[in-house]
């Protein structure tokens, strides 16, 4: 790889993590448009339970986690963007008002 490349490869490296940072954090805040900036404009996400539009997956997603939980906070680990990304996101399920 010459001096370039791999300074290209920096440069799409820190565009990938500063994608997932910005989906994780949007989602965290439930901050729609952060979210969404992470997406392609005809992206299809697929979560297993839902597959969709990028729109339609954060209407799903916010009131999954309005209605569930008090807090959602992301954890981006083993960043290695030409395989794959894990996410951990711990859930803090709501306390019953009942």
């Amino acid at each position: 790889m010459n001096d370039g490349e791999a300074i290209q490869n920096l440069i799409d490296r820190q565009a990938i993590l500063d994608c997932l940072v910005r989906y994780c954090r949007g989602v965290d805040r439930l901050d729609r448009e952060l979210v969404l900036s992470a997406y392609h404009p005809d992206a299809i996400d697929d979560h297993g339970a839902f597959v969709g539009t990028r729109e339609e997956f954060v209407d799903w997603a916010f009131a999954l986690h309005e209605k569930g939980q008090i807090s959602t906070h992301h954890h981006l680990t083993n960043h290695a963007p030409l395989t794959d990304a894990f996410v951990i996101q711990p859930l803090h399920p709501a306390r019953d008002a009942g």
